[in-house]
């Protein structure tokens, strides 16, 4: 659900009254590609632009913007910096109308956050239950680490957390798994698949 003319022009406000270096998800060209804009380069954190550079590629690329896009329509904007230097942009963030965000604290990267901002109509935990509407599922099962991750474990029937997550997500969770270190997201899907073959899981 993308964010509306209005809602994406109040968050372009935002961005010029704190220049910091966001990423714009946009939604998918008419040829499937889901492109990824980024503002202000110059101000964004070095492991955020590392990691955005691994992750461009032909059917994911990236490019850089310095005025509001005029093209396609901006599902989500995200953050990566230091928690003090967010804190303002997201305190003016859940005044604007239109849209939420969300802060939390990053579990690999020590005195850094995430922020996120998106329409106020989506959300993770819109997206499991239209994504199991969709595939026709009788359950869903959800993996997350991290505060961004309440709305899906709201919703799904299943919610698993690794030991490196937040504590909070862990309380919430239907089973806490190995951390990520460790391969717990791959092992315990391997063992739901097995235990769906065996026609136990249910």
């Amino acid at each position: 659900f993308p964010l509306s003319d209005k809602a994406a022009a109040a968050v372009w406000q935002l961005m010029e009254a704190f220049p910091l270096a966001p990423r714009l998800f946009m939604e998918p060209s008419p040829d499937g590609l889901f492109q990824t804009l980024y503002l202000g380069h110059k101000y964004m954190d070095p492991a955020a632009y590392s990691y955005m550079e691994v992750l461009n590629s032909p059917l994911n690329p990236f490019a850089p913007i310095t005025s509001f896009p005029t093209e396609g329509k901006i599902i989500a904007i995200s953050y990566f910096d230091e928690p003090a230097r967010l804190k303002p942009i997201y305190q003016a963030a859940l005044q604007a109308s239109g849209i939420k965000a969300v802060l939390y604290d990053s579990t690999a990267y020590e005195n850094r956050a995430y922020m996120e901002i998106f329409s106020d109509t989506s959300g993770k935990g819109t997206g499991v239950l239209a994504a199991k509407e969709i595939c026709g599922a009788d359950q869903v099962f959800v993996f997350g680490d991290n505060f961004n991750d309440i709305d899906m474990f709201r919703v799904a029937d299943q919610s698993f957390a690794p030991e490196n997550g937040e504590e909070e997500m862990k309380k919430m969770a239907t089973r806490v798994i190995p951390s990520n270190r460790e391969g717990g997201v791959i092992s315990t899907m391997a063992e739901l698949f097995r235990l769906y073959q065996k026609g136990e899981q249910g």
